[in-house]
């Protein structure tokens, strides 16, 4: 007799020890119901015990994080390139890409006290790749404050002295991270430094994109 605790331990066991995938277990999920159904069917057992049984579940992807030395060796490959602005904003302050697309200067106050960057905005591709910056973020909770580490205070000061020379008047409605006429990233040019990046950070150790 199986229980429905005996099964779903069953899953658990098998996936860990066989390091099996989701789907493939599954496939063991749905071909074990379908051979219980047909046994409550022919009287051999009163009730299937996959009544009580969840399918198995997708294991958690495992994330990994660059340690300070990669994150050095990181800006020194991208240094001067147009990526190096989005992936030291990703690297020093942990901002997620639509929050780094959808940044205006507005909320960038480098020469404060106090420096720090307000997350209050975000950019997305609804169509056709065309961005869209609006106050929508992700959750509440991504509203923030965000200090800013001197060197990188230092080095947006000078990215913004950069810009306010090829454009006129207040940078306040401009993005941060944007194309050279001050209009927000698409998706594709956004994907091409993406690709860039992963290229660059190629190594035996490191596959491509990992």
């Amino acid at each position: 007799k199986l229980s429905a605790k005996q099964v779903q331990e069953y899953y658990t066991t098998t996936q860990r020890e066989a390091n099996l995938s989701s789907n493939t277990m599954r496939r063991h999920h749905d071909l074990l119901s379908s051979a219980l159904r047909s046994a409550v069917r022919q009287e051999m057992i009163p009730v299937s015990p996959m009544n009580r049984v969840e399918p198995p579940r997708p294991r958690p992807k495992e994330t990994s994080f660059y340690d300070n030395l990669e994150l050095k060796q990181l800006y020194q490959l991208i240094q001067g390139k147009p990526l190096e602005l989005p992936v030291k904003l990703a690297g020093s302050l942990g901002m997620r890409r639509e929050e780094i697309c959808g940044l205006l200067w507005d909320c960038v106050f480098e020469s404060d006290p106090t420096p720090h960057i307000i997350v209050c905005r975000a950019c997305r591709w609804p169509q056709h790749s065309q961005p869209e910056i609006s106050d929508q973020l992700k959750s509440d909770a991504a509203a923030r404050s965000i200090p800013i580490p001197p060197q990188l205070s230092e080095w947006l000061a000078a990215e913004r002295a950069r810009q306010r020379k090829s454009r006129s008047g207040d940078l306040s409605a401009f993005p941060v991270v944007g194309r050279e006429d001050g209009r927000p990233i698409t998706y594709s040019s956004l994907q091409s430094l993406l690709r860039s990046i992963a290229v660059r950070c190629a190594a035996p150790d490191r596959p491509l994109g990992s």
